[in-house]
């Protein structure tokens, strides 16, 4: 009787487990079982057999072309017979009495031109043409002079630091009325700052215009002057 006073407790939950014991093996019975794996079934494979070519038809054999004949006949070659050498004739000798000829006297005047040629004075220039030149030579003076008058060292900051000299011929044409038409270095100085400063000097100076002596039939005239830089 004490023993099971002691385990009442166990007999009292024994259907509750029996019931649990119960759910578990039909909820195993209800489980979805997975789906057998279908036999695989061999795939066949069939080779074909390789096509063979048909062997090609024969080439029609082309008909021989015979060139036709020309109806013209050609003439007969003749012989050639080579004709005898004539005999050379024999040279005329001068007999000891024959007298020499004399020269031609077209030949003696033709030299005697050009000695009476070098014995004729020298045509000297006209007054007119010493006067025309040094009317130009009067206005090229001037224009050199000017230039020289308005040329001064450049004063940039490379020059400051650098300190070049040299010579620099420019070139530059005018008109009648003294513009200036085109200009440019003909002979740098080896420094491009004083270059540039000849070139500019030239293009912006005034220059008076031509006499009407100087240059004569020239509408323009090319002009060329050297400039010296230096610092003083």
């Amino acid at each position: 009787m004490i023993t099971l006073y002691r385990d009442r407790n166990w007999f009292a939950s024994g259907p509750s487990f029996l019931l649990f014991v119960a759910a578990i093996a039909l909820t195993a019975q209800h489980s979805v079982k997975p789906p057998k794996p279908k036999p695989e079934t061999p795939m066949r494979v069939t080779i074909a057999q390789p096509l063979q070519a048909e062997p090609l038809p024969p080439m029609p054999e082309m008909p021989a072309i015979t060139p036709p004949t020309p109806d013209i006949a050609l003439p007969a070659m003749e012989k050639f017979t080579p004709r005898p050498k004539a005999a050379p004739t024999p040279k005329p000798t001068p007999s000891p009495s024959a007298e020499p000829t004399p020269q031609a006297q077209p030949q003696e005047e033709a030299s005697s031109a050009p000695a009476a040629a070098a014995s004729a004075p020298t045509a000297r220039p006209t007054a007119a043409a010493t006067a025309a030149a040094s009317e130009d030579d009067a206005y090229s003076a001037q224009v050199r002079t000017y230039l020289d008058s308005i040329k001064h060292y450049p004063t940039s900051k490379e020059a400051r630091l650098q300190h070049p000299r040299g010579v620099v011929e420019v070139w530059f044409v005018l008109d009648r009325s003294g513009g200036i038409k085109e200009a440019g270095v003909e002979t740098s100085s080896g420094s491009l700052i004083l270059d540039g400063a000849a070139l500019s000097l030239v293009r912006s100076a005034s220059y008076p215009a031509f006499p009407p002596d100087a240059f004569k039939g020239q509408p323009t005239h090319r002009f060329t002057v050297h400039l010296n830089y230096t610092l003083t």
